[in-house]
């Protein structure tokens, strides 16, 4: 690594292994060192989101993606790094989808991508859990792009009717979901690190799966109204959504409710499979959703059903929530953003 004199005021001791990085990445003369280099992009973009630093890990990400390509292009790789130079593309992908949800500004370059299981592949099934994480996050980028992009008003075709654009996605959701119906659970006999990543990427995919599902339903959900301000169990009525049916209304909720609890599962096993710090800003993100739906869903319920089920979720949530904003700032803001 390149020496450097770090000058002016103090600065922390994560603040100086960045700036000492990035300057051990200036020389690309030394093209023996590519690979040293996109690893330390990889820590980088890392770095630069978890500090709130979102244009320069979007920069970070580019410039990767740009040298893996330039290496890649000056001959065959050694064999032993072409498994190494395949996770970092899927990181680079992951982390260009990641960073593009909720920035309608970012997210054309990840809405060109074509996901998938939508296009009837028969052999989907074999398709490995990186990829198919990939292909979940594209495809939380156009509920993303759908939300943002249509309101009850400016709907042409209303969302429970067939030919919607909200049946359309409704409709790849279930198809993956015939796909992979179910969540692996992690194995306490599972030694092999191998072993465990897999199962959590696993994990990860149902998470966000779950989350794709709230996304698309959420703003079906009732609102509460409070009744003379008793507060929670008090309720009397909820404003629904205009125009819907009650059936429809229904199962939106239902499927909410559902994903929001498995959310809570999920994450709970990533967190014990020691996932936390592989997924930090999935895992706080998928923990919004939840709570949204969990908040909604207490508000809702009167007083004398048990709830305990549903505030034992909030709690980890919220705790789930916490502990990643200690990691990555700008989970401090996202609940603020809805």
């Amino acid at each position: 690594m390149a020496r450097t004199t770090i000058t002016g005021g103090q600065l922390s001791l994560d603040e100086t292994f960045s700036k000492l990085a990035k300057v051990s990445i200036y020389d690309w003369a030394e093209t023996d060192r590519h690979l040293d280099y996109l690893r330390t992009y990889c820590i980088l973009i890392d770095y630069d989101a978890a500090k709130c630093h979102g244009k320069q890990a979007w920069a970070n990400i580019s410039i990767s993606k740009a040298l893996l390509q330039l290496y890649r292009a000056q001959g065959q790789p050694p064999l032993d790094e072409i498994g190494i130079l395949e996770r970092i593309e899927f990181y680079l992908q992951i982390k260009e989808a990641t960073h593009s949800l909720g920035h309608g500004a970012l997210e054309s370059s990840v809405l060109s991508q074509t996901v998938a299981w939508a296009s009837h592949n028969s052999d989907y099934t074999q398709v490995g859990s990186e990829q198919r994480l990939l292909d979940l996050l594209r495809f939380f980028v156009r509920i993303h792009n759908y939300n943002n992009k249509n309101s009850p008003e400016t709907q042409v075709v209303q969302p429970w009717k067939s030919g919607s654009d909200f049946r359309t996605l409704h409709t790849e959701m279930e198809e993956y979901t015939v796909h992979f119906p179910s969540t692996p659970s992690l194995d306490e006999n599972d030694n092999s690190q191998d072993d465990i990543e897999y199962t959590i990427t696993e994990a990860m995919c149902s998470l966000v799966c779950h989350c794709c599902d709230i996304a698309l339903n959420l703003r079906f959900l009732p609102i509460p109204e409070p009744n003379n301000g008793q507060g929670i169990g008090s309720l009397s009525t909820c404003v629904e959504f205009p125009g819907a049916p009650p059936l429809f209304i229904l199962e939106r909720r239902s499927r909410c409710e559902a994903s929001a609890e498995a959310i809570c599962r999920i994450a709970q096993d990533v967190v014990q499979g020691g996932g936390f710090f592989h997924y930090t800003a999935l895992l706080g993100y998928c923990s919004v959703h939840a709570i949204f739906v969990l908040l909604n869903q207490l508000h809702r319920q009167p007083k004398h059903q048990q709830l305990g089920k549903v505030v034992g979720s909030l709690k980890f949530a919220f705790t789930l929530l916490a502990a990643v904003r200690r990691f990555y700032a700008p989970a401090a803001s996202w609940e603020y953003n809805w």
